[in-house]
């Protein structure tokens, strides 16, 4: 159950305060900040919630938070102002204390993982094509930013990849699901919500085997895991290697660096099996990563490559 209580319009504050409000913006809408040189719409608002935040600079808040935060005004003087602009008070939605969702990180980033996750057959086409089953998806916690929570605007349509631990989730990537060379278009593949580099799918190394897979990114390692029963972490690239992930890599008899068939795919294998000792290089055939080989040869022809 939602409280309602009348407040200023945000909307109508942003737009005295100079910035462009869309004429049609249900739930969180995605503007340029007007308190900053703003080219990214870096900056959210909600007109039923009745807030406002910019991920670009530090002005966030209520109407009178906002205005306080932006022209350094005490609350009396941003009210004040408010009546001077002659802003419409409208209704706005206030969730009860005990409904009100956690500040904290993790607990922002599981909420964002499992709402996501309930759009993920939006992603089935694209999980068809690369051979990553339902049950797979599912496993992983895959999702899809449909419909983004405050903050995720720029990865809208992505597929989401949580980043789990035993803790819980402590990171997300974002991937472009489209059929088309991304540095074309003008944008990354991927898009990180990390604060540092991480291991993706890290409790695979508290397998019982005495062997583990390192790859170059998450959906080989999510393929090698799900797909092909092989314990499997990934890396994003050899430049990301971080001194503790040798530590945390320790105890296995054979550690399979697989790289991608091309030059790139070799250094990564080369580069990141001289920090391991118990390393085994691995190159996959010409043109061929791992989700290639398992869509040609499926998870024999992959175990095959690895010897396993």
């Amino acid at each position: 159950m939602r409280l309602a209580e009348y407040k200023p319009s945000i909307s109508d504050v942003l737009s005295n305060c100079g910035a462009d409000i869309p004429d049609d913006g249900d739930g969180w809408v995605s503007i340029a900040c007007p308190f900053h040189d703003d080219s990214h719409n870096s900056a959210t608002y909600n007109e039923t919630e009745g807030v406002f935040k910019c991920f670009g600079c530090d002005v966030s808040g209520d109407s009178v938070g906002v205005l306080s935060k932006a022209y350094d005004l005490t609350p009396e003087d941003a009210r004040k102002r408010l009546d001077e602009w002659q802003v419409p008070r409208v209704p706005v939605q206030r969730a009860p204390a005990q409904l009100k969702r956690s500040t904290k990180g993790r607990d922002l980033l599981l909420e964002a993982m499992q709402h996501y996750e309930d759009s993920l057959d939006t992603a089935s086409d694209y999980l068809t094509s690369r051979g990553i089953t339902r049950t797979a998806a599912r496993e992983a916690r895959l999702g899809v930013v449909n419909t983004p929570v405050m903050g995720h605007e720029m990865y809208r349509g992505r597929l989401s990849i949580p980043y789990l631990t035993t803790s819980g989730v402590v990171g997300m990537k974002f991937r472009c699901m489209s059929d088309h060379r991304c540095k074309d278009e003008g944008h990354a593949k991927y898009l990180t919500l990390m604060q540092d580099t991480r291991m993706y799918h890290v409790t695979s190394v508290l397998t019982t085997r005495s062997y583990l897979a390192v790859t170059e990114g998450e959906i080989d390692a999510l393929v090698l895991n799900y797909l092909c029963d092989i314990p499997a972490v990934g890396i994003p690239g050899a430049n990301n290697w971080k001194p503790h992930f040798a530590r945390v890599l320790e105890g296995f008899d054979r550690i399979f660096v697989i790289g991608d068939g091309d030059k790139a795919g070799q250094e990564f294998a080369r580069n990141v099996s001289k920090k391991l000792d118990a390393a085994l290089p691995v190159v996959m055939p010409d043109g061929m990563d791992v989700n290639d080989m398992y869509l040609a040869d499926g998870a024999v022809g992959v175990m095959n490559q690895l010897g396993v």
